[in-house]
């Protein structure tokens, strides 16, 4: 493990070479890979793979395929808001940490001004 106080005699010094001058290689992710292979051509089609993946995913769901049904409905309305009982959540969450369920509301509510401004 790294020594999380180096001595200052031995910290990294202003014009020295970092250890990894060229740091970690840059490669695409698996979602930028896929979405180049998406938008190629279907082989043997006049249609990208994309829309062929759209064509199959709604024919499945016109013939009654539920997860394809379900699928389509996520994306285009997107998932169901599950509303959350602050004072129950509060509840369990004091509970399991013995805490007094009011400073957890409290804390809640200072985060959620934060983040909302």
């Amino acid at each position: 493990m790294a020594n999380p106080n180096p001595s200052p005699a031995t910290r990294f010094k202003p014009g020295n070479r970092p250890a990894n001058p060229g740091g970690r290689r840059k490669t695409l992710s698996l979602v930028a890979d896929l979405r180049d292979e998406l938008e190629k051509m279907a082989q043997g089609s006049s249609v990208t793979n994309k829309q062929m993946v759209v064509s199959r995913l709604l024919n499945q769901a016109l013939a009654g395929d539920m997860q394809a049904i379900k699928l389509i409905f996520e994306y285009v309305d997107g998932k169901p808001v599950q509303p959350i009982d602050v004072r129950r959540e509060a509840e369990r969450i004091a509970t399991q940490y013995g805490v007094d369920p009011a400073k957890v509301i409290v804390l809640a509510e200072k985060l959620k001004q934060q983040r909302t401004g």
